[in-house]
């Protein structure tokens, strides 16, 4: 059996490629709809693709973590999990589809948000449980099969992507390729995880749910409304101010959903493992949070950094600064936001693989009041401004609730050299980006980056970290 560090390693790897797939063709999608049809159009786009993204978290509601959590820690009971959890899961994505749908009646959307809108809630069924068959995958520690999934139907979209603009088709064609592309996902999961494991035919049953009904709904409720205090602010912001705020706010913080991405690749490859470690050894678990903890806020300084200092100029290089001058601002803003994310990750990641959900759950829901109330205050004062200081000010509350509610761990972790050395390096680096101007920035902000690398690579771990990190040294 392969040491816990190398199964880390492998999954991380694998997690990393197939969530870098989807990476690169949405942002792709997304860089190209702002450039090509304009900030309102994009916040049309970005509108309903969110609506979407929101209705395919109410038909997840927590089946996958928790299939993820029950299958790694019961590899024996893998068929009788997927059985028990797949109907309630069927059930809940048909949910999530008729209150998309019904959600014009009780809202007015602009025309082309409404039409875009039904065309990606197709994209809510064919994701949401593809997603199921994806946590089966990782429950079991096979990654491999959602890499290559990731893979063909990514590259199939990034193809038709350039087909539709050298064709120059309308942006509607951009979203019929996206929904396409999630069903052939969900094909294609289907197919692999019946020559995986072995399944029983299909039958509709609510056996699952009267016997673990409390603990679905606390991951439920944890993964739907710790979606909400975050994506809540862009349909607020089409409701109060309109489709061209929601673009200019959107050409940020798409940038920012994606370099959270990186968190979630980080949690998808360590969440069997720790959910299985928390069982077999405690301080094990508590040694794998701590390195994780840190790996997440080491790598967020830069990219904070870049954010803080070249706003103008990455907005300039993405979308054109003459279109989205107003993102500027936004975008410092956004490098606190993504500080902020990276640095309480995983002290909700403790609460969850340590049977204190129901704790992460009474975090988000306090989250997503505060969403509310922070967008009526800021968005109608300083529109799309006014939205990225809200999604600021209700990160800050969320990640203060993960670290108090493991505050053993993050007083001692915080005040450890290895957190304070490479901040401070980074602060300095910042300063000297400061001085030295714009000017050749990109070839500043890489040698900065690459010093930063390099630097943090010793100060940042010590040499046993190192190993582990590495996957070499010391095995389980």
């Amino acid at each position: 059996m392969p040491g816990l560090a190398s199964r880390l390693k492998r999954n991380s790897i694998l997690s990393l490629l197939s969530s870098g797939t989807r990476l690169v063709a949405n942002s792709l999608m997304f860089i190209g709809i702002a450039r090509f049809y304009g900030p309102e159009v994009f916040g049309s786009f970005s509108a309903a693709y969110i609506l979407a993204s929101i209705f395919i978290v109410v038909g997840d509601f927590g089946f996958d973590n928790l299939l993820t959590i029950e299958v790694s820690r019961s590899p024996e009971r893998v068929a009788e999990s997927v059985r028990e959890y797949f109907s309630i899961k069927l059930l809940f994505c048909l949910f999530g589809l008729a209150a998309i749908w019904s959600l014009p009646l009780f809202e007015q959307l602009s025309p082309v948000t409404e039409t875009l809108l039904f065309l990606l809630s197709f994209s809510v069924v064919f994701t949401s449980l593809t997603n199921f068959f994806f946590a089966l995958f990782k429950g079991i520690e096979q990654f491999q099969h959602e890499f290559r999934i990731s893979s063909i139907v990514n590259v199939a979209l990034l193809i038709a992507l350039v087909v539709i603009g050298l064709l120059r088709l309308s942006f509607f064609y951009v979203g019929l390729a996206f929904v396409a592309s999630r069903g052939l996902a969900l094909l294609l999961a289907v197919l692999k995880a019946r020559s995986t494991i072995e399944l029983s035919p299909f039958h509709f049953t609510l056996e699952g749910w009267r016997k673990r009904w409390r603990l679905i709904l606390i991951f439920g409720f944890s993964l739907v409304f710790g979606n909400l205090f975050f994506q809540l602010i862009t349909p607020m912001l089409v409701f109060l101010k309109g489709d061209y705020d929601a673009g200019i706010y959107e050409s940020v913080f798409k940038l920012v959903a994606v370099i959270c991405l990186i968190s979630d690749i980080g949690v998808n490859a360590i969440l069997p493992t720790l959910s299985r470690v928390r069982i077999e050894n405690v301080d094990r678990w508590v040694t794998l949070n701590r390195l994780f903890n840190r790996t997440l806020f080491l790598v967020s300084l830069p990219i904070a950094l870049a954010f803080l200092v070249y706003p103008r100029q990455i907005i300039d290089l993405l979308y054109g600064v003459d279109k989205f001058g107003e993102a500027v601002s936004i975008m410092r803003v956004a490098a606190a936001v993504i500080l902020v994310r990276f640095a309480s990750e995983t002290y909700g990641l403790m609460l969850t693989t340590s049977d204190r959900q129901d704790v992460r759950m009474k975090i988000t829901i306090a989250g997503t009041v505060l969403t509310v109330l922070s967008c009526w205050y800021f968005i109608p004062k300083y529109g799309s401004l006014g939205a990225a200081l809200a999604a600021l000010s209700v990160n800050v509350c969320v990640g203060l609730g993960y670290m108090i509610a493991a505050r053993p761990y993050f007083w001692r972790w915080i005040r450890e050299k290895h957190h304070l050395l490479p901040a401070s390096l980074a602060v300095i680096l910042g300063a000297t980006l400061h001085l030295v101007g714009d000017r050749f920035w990109i070839l500043t902000l890489c040698a900065s980056l690459i010093t930063y690398g390099v630097l943090t690579y010793y100060l940042g771990y010590s040499k046993y970290e190192r190993e582990l990190l590495l996957g070499i040294g010391r095995q389980s």
